[in-house]
């Protein structure tokens, strides 16, 4: 998403996901100098899967209402701020003195171009905002705790995950039966 000297247009409930090779992508870009009208970006997940920015921002941040976000990126640097290259999520709150309720975590988008979601960080992470009552897919979203980004869902009641595998360890030598 990009936004250059714009006035009043707020960004909610989106999916970004940057892919490929090209660590010079951006999810969200924001040139906001020299602007005196506020700008809301909420409840939006901006990953860059490619290395580069999750967001970029410039100028006049007092104007900007930028929280309950998922900021995401696979390279060194979360985002920049007036050029600053920022590499951490409180790095980037005490930069800007946004997203104080935000998120950065993998979303777990069921593939790069089905930008569903099935990370539990983000389910009821958000706040209602702007008029939208609606998913992507015309699901009702959450009056009081949306989710983050454009796909209102439900996470699995039992999920389980591996950590890690240890290498295999034999009790006892020979053979034994199994039950």
């Amino acid at each position: 998403i990009y936004q250059k000297n714009t006035d009043s247009v707020h960004v909610y409930f989106n999916n970004v996901n940057i892919t490929g090779d090209d660590d010079a992508g951006i999810a969200y870009y924001l040139d906001y100098t020299n602007k005196t009208k506020s700008i809301n970006v909420i409840n939006n997940n901006f990953i860059n899967d490619a290395g580069g920015y999750s967001v970029y921002l410039t100028d006049n941040a007092s104007l900007l209402k930028e929280d309950n976000n998922n900021l995401y990126s696979t390279g060194l640097y979360i985002g920049a701020f007036n050029s600053q290259l920022v590499d951490t999520l409180a790095a980037w709150i005490a930069a800007t003195g946004n997203d104080s309720n935000s998120i950065s975590t993998d979303p777990y988008y069921y593939s790069v171009t089905n930008l569903h979601t099935s990370s539990k960080l983000l389910d009821g992470a958000g706040i209602p905002a702007g008029n939208v009552t609606n998913d992507f897919d015309g699901e009702t979203r959450s009056t009081s705790a949306p989710d983050i980004g454009a796909d209102e869902f439900s996470p699995y009641a039992n999920d389980g995950g591996i950590l890690s595998i240890d290498s295999p360890f034999v009790g006892c030598a020979g053979k034994h039966p199994v039950f």
